[in-house]
């Protein structure tokens, strides 16, 4: 699967978070907060084609508290067979990967 990846600005209110999301991360919100706020939002959001949040679910309240308009976002194109694989995958990586 080879595509180009296109960022965009999305207005923040149209994306939803991913409702079976198990990542507890309100705790980093706060953090999340003061770097776009020093270095700017220099990671976009991933979002499914529904623009249901991916990968992303912290920087989006992050910037919901800052009352960001709109935030960057790459939307991937996959079926719904692909996505669960993806966030699975995500989600073994960052536990493979603390800091």
């Amino acid at each position: 699967m080879s595509q180009a990846m296109e960022v965009r600005q999305i207005e923040a209110n149209r994306l939803k978070p991913w409702a079976d999301n198990p990542r507890v991360n309100d705790h980093a919100v706060d953090a999340v907060t003061r770097s776009i706020s020093a270095f700017g939002f220099n990671v976009p959001i991933l979002c499914d084609q529904n623009l249901t949040i991916v990968a992303g679910h912290t920087r989006w309240k992050a910037a919901r508290k800052l009352g960001l308009q709109t935030v960057p976002v790459i939307v991937l194109e996959m079926t719904d067979a692909q996505l669960p694989r993806l966030r699975l995958l995500r989600g073994g990586m960052l536990l493979r990967a603390p800091f």
